[in-house]
């Protein structure tokens, strides 16, 4: 591991955070780290962590 590397963390509301964890009654780390890669909503959630393999992009598009 590089000692040199510094860690950004994006921005996030904290407001945003207590919500999605109350209503997906999940920790309040993953509410944060969810809200921070902009995942607000319990729909939202669902989608992030219940993949469509047709959701995917065409792999010879690449």
């Amino acid at each position: 591991m590089n000692p040199g590397l510094i860690w950004k963390f994006r921005e996030y509301c904290a407001l945003d955070a207590d919500k999605l964890q109350k209503q997906m009654n999940v920790s309040p780390v993953l509410a944060k780290l969810l809200v921070q890669r902009g995942i607000k909503s319990g729909e939202d959630t669902y989608s992030f962590f219940n993949k469509n393999l047709d959701a995917l992009s065409e792999p010879f598009a690449l």
